[in-house]
Formats: C-alpha cells, sequence, structure tokens
C-alpha cells in the first residue's frame, strides 16, 4: 500500500475509532501535516503506544508553533502534558504545562484566553488531588466547569463535572456527587468531548461505584 493510500486508510480507520489501525496506517505514511499528526498521536495513546503518541503530538506542536498557530500549539503542549502526567511523568509534564502557558502570555492582553485558561487549571486540579487538597481542587473543578459553560468545550465541562463529582463523592456527598458524574457522562455520550476525556470520565465512574461499594460493605 503507498503512502498515500496509508494516509486516506489511517483517516477512515480513526474515523470508525480502529484505534490501533490508524496508527499503524499513519505511521506508515509519511510527509503527515499537523492535523494528522495529532490524529495519529490519539490513535497512539488510545491504542496503549505512548511513545508514538508523545513522538506524534511533540512534532504537530512544531509545526502549530512554527506555522503561528498559537493556540493550536497551546493544545498540542496541553495533550502532551496530560499524557506525560497520566503515565507517570510528572516533571516533564510540569515542563510542558510551564510551554503551554508561555505561549498564552505571547498573546496580545485583549485576547479571550477563557478556554485555554480552563485547560491549564485541569492540570493544577490534580496537582491538588495528588497532594489531597481537596477543597483547593474542589475550587478549581468549579473554575473549569464554569470556563467550560461559558465557552461550551465540552472537554472542560465534562472534566471539571466529573471532577466535582468524584470531590464531593470523597467528602460524604454520595447522592449529589453521582449526580454530577451522571451529568459528566452526558458530555461523554454525545461524543462532543475527546475520546482521552471520555476514556478518563468512564473510568472515574466505574472507580466511584467500586468506591461506593466497598464503604457500604
Amino acid at each position: 500500500m503507498g503512502v498515500v493510500d496509508d494516509l486516506v486508510a489511517g483517516r477512515e480507520a480513526f474515523e470508525r475509532r480502529e484505534w490501533a489501525v490508524a496508527r499503524d496506517r499513519l505511521t506508515g505514511a509519511t510527509d503527515l501535516g499537523a492535523d494528522d499528526l495529532e490524529t495519529l498521536a490519539l490513535a497512539a495513546y488510545l491504542s496503549g503506544d505512548h511513545d508514538t503518541c508523545l513522538g506524534a503530538w511533540q512534532r504537530a506542536f512544531r509545526m502549530r508553533q512554527d506555522s503561528g498557530e498559537t493556540r493550536l500549539a497551546f493544545r498540542d503542549a496541553f495533550w502532551i502534558a496530560f499524557v506525560l502526567d497520566s503515565t507517570g511523568h510528572e516533571s516533564v509534564a510540569e515542563g510542558w504545562v510551564a510551554r503551554a502557558a508561555g505561549l498564552l502570555e505571547s498573546q496580545p492582553e485583549d485576547t479571550d484566553n477563557t478556554v485555554e485558561r480552563g485547560y491549564l487549571d485541569i492540570h493544577a486540579l490534580y496537582r491538588h488531588i495528588h497532594r489531597g487538597e481537596f477543597p483547593e481542587a474542589l475550587d478549581l473543578a468549579e473554575r473549569v466547569s464554569a470556563a467550560g459553560q461559558a465557552s461550551g468545550d465540552a472537554n472542560l465541562l465534562a472534566m471539571g463535572v466529573m471532577c466535582r463529582g468524584r470531590l464531593l463523592i470523597f467528602s460524604g456527598c454520595v447522592r449529589d456527587g453521582l449526580a454530577l458524574l451522571d451529568e459528566a457522562m452526558v458530555w461523554v455520550a454525545g461524543g462532543e468531548a475527546s475520546p482521552i476525556v471520555a476514556g478518563h470520565v468512564f473510568c472515574s465512574m466505574v472507580e466511584a461505584c467500586q468506591q461506593i461499594g466497598t464503604s457500604a460493605g
């Protein structure tokens, strides 16, 4: 199969959610643009190939940055940090968070960065959770939700509402927490959130149910 066929086949496999096939086909293609590199990164992550994922997203980031696509470069930096953080590479993730924040600082002062600030808050939110600083985490979860509500960004809404739900369950407000998890699932079930976010919300729902079941037992 030629490189053009690989590219088309990879795109089509991604649309069918055949992540491993999409990764293999796109890896076999050459001269990928930033859009296809981002698709390859996502397909690789969802098929468990984190090295290919990070490599593709870093290449996409450099392309976006070189072409002056600051907001898209920011998104790439965010997802690189998100993947690194979720795979136990927190210190390297912090470097990418700083790089993403630096891109925002380079924007004109009157630029509306509500969405981007919300994404940065996700990282800070998880830092507080990992340190057991739950009141601070809840404040940030509410800020992420508010940013999602103001912008209509499904990832922010799903992540913010999901984290609020889990934190409420931790604090003993099980009924209210479960209601928020159900709300987060609405954004996932509608296919509006990124597959990565969808996976995190699904896993969080399962963990919450296990937590409640253990507590009840």
